[in-house]
């Protein structure tokens, strides 16, 4: 599943966002919500190869979609409340994520798994934020998901 953050604006190109997005990941994955195959947060997407996990699908990844955005928001109120400006609608809403359920395909085997676990964690490879993927911290390569913590659970 790929989901475009508003805009397509870069709402991850800070670590910071990125670290607490991870984290809320961990959190899904650790409730049992998702089970994550691979992943990767780019700068204004994040690639999720899932199954299903304790919620329906779509209830698990909108919840996660959700505390991201919730939790960005919140940081950026306090840190940077100008990044936030092109995401306020003219109702005074706001809007993370670009409208729609995302892109989603079916895994059909062993080989188009592969593919697609490649594909997930050489983006970042692609667009030249990294020489070798296993550099680029925010994915199942750079970072397995059982390596993040969360500060309660050390």
């Amino acid at each position: 599943m790929t989901c475009s953050c508003e805009h397509r604006l870069p709402l991850f190109h800070r670590a910071a966002t990125r670290d607490a997005s991870a984290e809320n990941l961990l959190g899904v994955v650790l409730a049992g919500d998702l089970r994550l195959v691979a992943w990767v947060l780019m700068p204004e997407h994040l690639h999720l190869l899932v199954m299903g996990g304790r919620l329906p699908l779509a209830r698990a990844l909108g919840g996660l979609k959700s505390r991201f955005a919730r939790d960005t928001f919140a940081l950026w109120e306090v840190e940077r409340p100008a990044a936030l400006r092109p995401l306020i609608r003219k109702d005074n809403t706001r809007r993370f994520w670009l409208t729609g359920g995302g892109y989603d395909r079916w895994i059909r085997g062993d080989d188009d798994l592969r593919e697609k676990v490649n594909y997930v964690h050489q983006n970042p490879v692609r667009r030249g934020l990294v020489a070798r993927a296993e550099d680029w911290r925010w994915s199942s390569l750079g970072t397995p998901i059982r390596a993040l913590r969360l500060p309660h659970l050390r």
